[in-house]
């Protein structure tokens, strides 16, 4: 194995915490709070200061809506609904894409190890 390939594996295993196991499955909860190591933390908790923001905002305009007798207010507290629960929607899916970009990382790097152990085994036939 070339010194390139050592020092990659070296690097991707210490990258997941030095204890590969390839069956392992990641958890909701595990991708979750991955999304708040690194340098992008600050993202992920603007995402959820927003998601949260959003829909209670939404729930708030829910319950006006019923409570007013006034078709413009009604029409107000309908608009704010329908462009809280937009917003809170799409934020949503921008941090599920967010998590998903994680996964794939992961993914690739325990290719990267794969194919660094192959061609460690192909060298020593």
């Amino acid at each position: 194995m070339s010194e390139f390939e050592k020092d990659l594996r070296d690097e991707l295993r210490g990258a997941n915490g030095g204890d590969y196991d390839p069956d392992r499955e990641d958890t909701l909860r595990g991708m979750l709070l991955s999304t708040f190591r690194g340098r992008t933390w600050w993202m992920s908790l603007v995402a959820w200061i927003y998601i949260l923001l959003f829909s209670g905002l939404a729930v708030f305009a829910a319950v006006r809506f019923f409570q007013v007798e006034g078709d413009r207010q009604m029409l107000l507290y309908a608009t704010v609904f329908v462009t809280a629960v937009i917003v809170a929607a799409i934020t949503k899916i921008w941090y599920w894409m967010l998590i998903n970009r994680n996964a794939v990382q992961r993914e690739v790097k325990r290719l990267e190890i794969r194919i660094a152990e192959l061609a460690e085994k192909l060298s020593r036939e």
